[in-house]
């Protein structure tokens, strides 16, 4: 789940993945001034990405949605790839995402260096912007627009705990100021907490639904990142000047 926050301009994203990944901070196909952190390590030694940060300060992160309409069009990973590398922006990058058509499924979260944050259902019928001044999605679409077209397939376990992500996202980031440290420590969050609205934010194979691999927190104006490589709630974060 992702979320951008506008008066602090982070974004800051927990990966549940339950595949093999490779989590490395990394330069974008030969590009010094773009960072990103791979998911997918392909054959030739590209990556697909899973979050990223450029150095003009605009950060993005994607989240997974399984969706019943697909058409030809922008894949999610290759468009983040081409955000990343030509725009400096929020609103740039918005432009050129309502510009073109989307094969469908996943979303993204934006911000940049300005405080300007926004969301994108990448509906294949057409993309849904929604804007600040905090925005956050999980692996369902939640406009009206595009709600109904989200999959909630039986034994799928990314999907079956988003909602409850969503809910606890909703009611932890409205109202509040933010820092990376208390960014760090909401993504530490377990569905078992003992607190009032605590969600399955980071997951163990043993008694969750998927694991958590790896999060990640991007501060756009100071080009910082706060990285866990591994279940947030183990307190083991590394700071990265992203972008010199």
């Amino acid at each position: 789940m992702f979320c951008s926050d506008a008066e602090n301009s982070f974004t800051f994203c927990l990966d549940a993945n339950c595949l093999p990944v490779e989590h490395q901070l990394k330069p974008l196909f030969g590009h010094d001034d773009l960072g990103t952190i791979g998911s997918h390590e392909l054959d030739d030694n590209r990556s697909i990405d899973s979050s990223g940060m450029n150095a003009k300060g605009l950060a993005l992160a994607d989240t997974q949605v399984a969706v019943a309409t697909h058409r030809v069009g922008w894949v999610r990973y290759f468009l983040m790839t081409r955000l990343l590398a030509t725009c400096s922006t929020v609103a740039e990058a918005c432009a050129f995402i309502k510009s073109t058509t989307h094969a469908g499924g996943g979303t993204l979260v934006l911000a940049d260096v300005s405080g300007n944050t926004a969301v994108v259902e990448l509906g294949a019928s057409g993309p849904v912007i929604r804007t600040g001044p905090v925005v956050w999605r999980t692996n369902h679409y939640e406009t009206p627009e595009l709600a109904g077209d989200s999959l909630y397939p039986d034994g799928d376990r990314i999907a079956a705990y988003s909602r409850a992500r969503f809910a606890c996202l909703e009611h932890n980031l409205a109202n509040q100021g933010w820092r990376a440290e208390d960014a760090a420590r909401l993504m530490a969050t377990h569905a078992t907490d003992p607190r009032p609205f605590a969600g399955p934010l980071c997951q163990h194979q043993e008694t969750d639904a998927c694991q958590t691999f790896s999060s990640a927190v991007y501060s756009c104006r100071v080009s910082s990142l706060m990285f866990s490589d591994g279940n947030p709630c183990a307190g083991k974060w590394r700071t990265f000047q992203v972008l010199t």
